[in-house]
């Protein structure tokens, strides 16, 4: 179904898709974003590669280079598989050793103790 209202405040922003009665309404300037759903909009029109996944998505707090999915309603995300994210060294530059290690962790003093709930009352 195609809706009349996507997008319906856009002046220079471009490769935008919209998809949804008011998607992505408040754009003005931003590049390069994805809504689908009912209301599917970042409040600021400048907001660049920002995804919006579905209905009333989409805040104030909305930035650019961000993927939303949900409203304030949401009380679960689930999926198939948990999400991932990026942990290889392929992947990263400049790796540093800063892990305190065995010499921190024989600084710690761990301690046992029973609870004497009486003595609280004295």
């Amino acid at each position: 179904m195609l809706y009349s209202n996507t997008t319906g405040s856009n002046t220079t922003g471009f490769d935008n898709t919209a998809n949804g009665k008011r998607a992505l309404y408040s754009n003005t300037t931003g590049d390069y974003n994805t809504c689908v759903g009912s209301s599917a909009y970042p409040v600021s029109g400048s907001v660049s590669n920002y995804t919006g996944i579905g209905y009333l998505v989409g805040t104030s707090a909305s930035a650019s280079n961000m993927v939303e999915i949900g409203n304030s309603s949401v009380s679960v995300i689930r999926g198939q598989v948990g999400f991932t994210t990026y942990s290889d060294a392929r992947i990263k530059e400049n790796i540093q050793p800063d892990v305190p290690g065995l010499a921190f962790i024989s600084q710690l003093k761990p301690v046992t103790y029973n609870l004497n709930v009486r003595r609280q009352t004295k």
